[in-house]
């Protein structure tokens, strides 16, 4: 294989994995979106939450990785699920400016928190995999990026089967298109919020134990995750879950061929001109239809 060709599918493969992260977190934030009205800043600080879970689970109890990787997600969703129900519920009523300010600060207490608990020192967390990359016919691919795009697509088919096959995923469908419709028809809408802000942050700890091995683990990381994860919400629709995964794999794709090629200075400023120019050409979003209200 032509090595310029060789390089090029490494850089993708590579931004594709990064973008699965995006995009799992960005799956949470239109979840909520759709169920409540209202944008939830807290989810990408549920992500920091994940990813220290991680660390404690596997890096020091020294727990198998898929029991401390079902543990993390299983312990984000209860983390979001505890904030809905202690800080967001009673918010949801009113304004929604309130409810989001709401959100900004319980991200700040969750990051202060975790520096009070682990300090503001980054942490690795020991990948569970050779760190030998894989060849294949000429293209390297790390063990790691190849088990984050496999891990996503499971959970993406999982949730799609949820949503599709089973009562509380369609009642959770019917609240996020009509709440007052939904109660009327017998639909438990609070207990349906309730799955949705577990679900999606059970998403956003999934992400963190897929990505830590990659990256340092640290109370600031859920903010620069959390950015990339809004841009590829607004990128693949607001409405739309899977176009969400899809803007996050475009992001993630964008950044790491403009790093490899251009320059890693220019990395975020080329994901959002991309951003700029698809909201340009199409305001709702990549997949999202033309739609009237």
């Amino acid at each position: 294989m032509v090595p310029d060709v060789r390089l090029f599918l490494q850089q993708v493969i590579s931004g594709l994995g990064t973008g699965s992260v995006y995009g799992l977190i960005a799956v949470g934030y239109v979840m909520i979106f759709n169920s409540v009205g209202a944008f939830n800043f807290a989810q990408a600080d549920v992500f920091m939450v994940g990813a220290f879970l991680s660390l404690v689970l596997f890096g020091r109890l020294r727990l198998p990785f898929f029991v401390a990787f079902l543990l993390a997600i299983l312990g984000s969703a209860v983390v979001g699920v505890l904030l809905e129900r202690a800080a967001f519920r009673r918010l949801l009523r009113r304004q929604s400016m309130n409810y989001m300010i709401c959100t900004i600060g319980v991200g700040i207490i969750l990051r202060n928190s975790a520096r009070i608990v682990f300090g503001t020192e980054l942490f690795t967390l020991p990948s569970p995999l050779s760190e030998d990359p894989l060849n294949l016919w000429g293209v390297l691919l790390m063990p790691q990026n190849a088990v984050i795009l496999l891990t996503t697509c499971a959970l993406c088919l999982a949730l799609l089967w949820f949503f599709q096959r089973t009562k509380a995923g369609m009642a959770m469908r019917a609240v996020a298109q009509d709440q007052e419709t939904a109660r009327l028809m017998g639909i438990d809408v609070g207990r349906s919020i309730s799955w949705t802000y577990g679900i999606g942050s059970g998403l956003a700890g999934a992400a963190a134990m897929l990505v830590a091995p990659l990256f340092f683990v640290g109370a600031e990381m859920g903010p620069s995750y959390g950015i990339k994860a809004f841009a590829s919400f607004i990128l693949g629709g607001t409405t739309r879950v899977f176009g969400a995964l899809a803007g996050g794999l475009v992001l993630g794709v964008v950044e790491n061929l403009v790093g490899g090629y251009v320059s890693t200075t220019y990395k975020d400023a080329a994901a959002f001109l991309v951003i700029v120019t698809v909201l340009f050409l199409k305001p709702a979003g990549l997949l999202s239809r033309g739609e009237r209200r």
